[in-house]
């Protein structure tokens, strides 16, 4: 990280207008080992450090992937770790609408104000989105099920061995 006459954006391009929620909101999901996407609101956090400084902050710089926009450093822990950054930070999440009209920022925290109700409005969706996805997925489970079971010939079942089967793969799970 390079730091150079570090001071907050007086006001925010309409680029980081955009991609801020769209980070941010994406800081809410994760993935876990079998590619399902879990909701993490803990990460919620150190996703808006890393976004604030990197589209809100001029004079801050981070080492880049040679030829891409792709950041090599931890931005969040290299951030917290210093002071003055850190202070810039609860400095431009201090001002609320009370306060506002003396912020010399003023602004860029409006647009911030935006761009939080925009990453809600984001991440409400996405919830909504994963909850219907599993549904569908259960209910299209218990559809093959229905057909499965529906095509059985219960002259040709054996009780004995299903309840054995079932035992099995109990004990499996076990």
């Amino acid at each position: 990280m390079k730091k150079e006459q570090i001071k907050i954006k007086p006001t925010l391009t309409m680029q980081d207008r955009i991609l801020m929620p769209q980070e941010l909101a994406e800081g809410y999901f994760v993935a876990d080992e079998a590619g399902r996407i879990q909701y993490a609101p803990y990460y919620a956090d150190m996703m808006l450090i890393n976004v604030f400084f990197l589209h809100c902050v001029d004079g801050l710089s981070f080492d880049l992937a040679e030829g891409t926009n792709i950041v090599l450093e931890n931005v969040y822990e290299t951030v917290i770790n210093d002071e003055e950054l850190m202070e810039l930070y609860h400095e431009f999440f201090e001002w609320d609408k009370d306060s506002i009209q003396t912020c010399p920022y003023q602004e860029a925290v409006i647009q911030m104000y935006g761009i939080l109700s925009d990453t809600d409005k984001m991440v409400e969706y996405r919830k909504q989105q994963l909850i219907h996805d599993r549904e569908d997925a259960f209910g299209a489970l218990l559809t093959a099920m229905a057909e499965k079971i529906n095509r059985l010939d219960p002259e040709k079942i054996n009780l004995k061995e299903a309840i054995e089967a079932l035992q099995d793969i109990q004990k499996q799970n076990s």
